[in-house]
């Protein structure tokens, strides 16, 4: 397995383990959530786009597929990683 798509699996993996899972107990998830909680999404370019983490931000994907295209370094890799599972991490 290349070593790029292997970098890229486990950076969504990370994101998925970062991403809410469930809503507070005081209030039921919506189904805009529930729904997004599902959608793993394609990332286009080299840096998430704003809207890309706001949807991460909101709960309304659970996870973001980055592509070898997406990267040129392990650094750049855990960046992007970094920026997603921070927006993940700021919602729900």
């Amino acid at each position: 397995m290349p070593l790029r798509f292997t970098a890229a699996v486990l950076a969504v993996v990370g994101l998925l383990s970062i991403a809410p899972v469930s809503a507070p107990a005081s209030a039921a998830p919506s189904l805009q959530h529930l729904i997004g909680q599902k959608l793993v999404v394609s990332m286009e370019g080299h840096t998430p786009s704003s809207s890309l983490l706001d949807r991460a931000r909101r709960g309304r994907i659970g996870g973001v597929l980055i592509h070898g295209r997406n990267f040129s370094s392990s650094t750049q890799l855990r960046s992007i990683a970094n920026e997603l599972q921070q927006a993940a991490a700021q919602g729900g």
